[in-house]
């Protein structure tokens, strides 16, 4: 009866540690020019621009740009997930959407032409903004 009890204890525990490894809310890294974008489906050629999106369920979708993954998220109508942007300063690393700074405009060259770049630090992007010409702005506007 013991050893039943201790069996099913194990049992219940390795079963929550699985559900919460497949419940991921970290971005996963971008292969570069083999990975393909969840929306428009061209290979991710550009760091710089890349964005992921991770559900509720912990499903991780990866873009080439921003602008696909606010067209994919309008379209699915999801309102739960967690996104992330690339660092244009630092494209390895990728920075909650809420927590970035943004920079729009037409000098801001982005694969798919939604001319935004992310960035992790105010002060990068408010430079990026002054050599391109842009408007450094916050993920309320940007996700509208």
């Amino acid at each position: 009866m013991i050893n039943m009890r201790i069996q099913n204890l194990l049992l219940s525990t390795a079963a929550i540690f699985l559900i919460a490894a497949c419940n991921t809310t970290k971005p996963e890294p971008v292969k570069l020019n083999v990975d393909n974008c969840e929306h428009c489906k061209m290979t991710i050629a550009d760091l710089k621009f890349s964005a992921e999106l991770i559900t509720d369920k912990g499903r991780i979708y990866k873009f080439d740009d921003l602008s696909c993954l606010l067209s994919y998220k309008k379209e699915k109508k999801l309102t739960n997930e967690i996104c992330f942007v690339a660092d244009y300063s630092n494209p390895q690393n990728f920075v909650k959407t809420d927590q970035a700074f943004f920079v729009s405009g037409e000098k801001v060259q982005s694969p798919m032409n939604g001319n935004v770049a992310g960035f992790s630090k105010k002060e990068d992007a408010e430079k990026f903004a002054s050599e391109k010409e842009g408007e450094v702005t916050d993920w309320g506007q940007v996700n509208k």
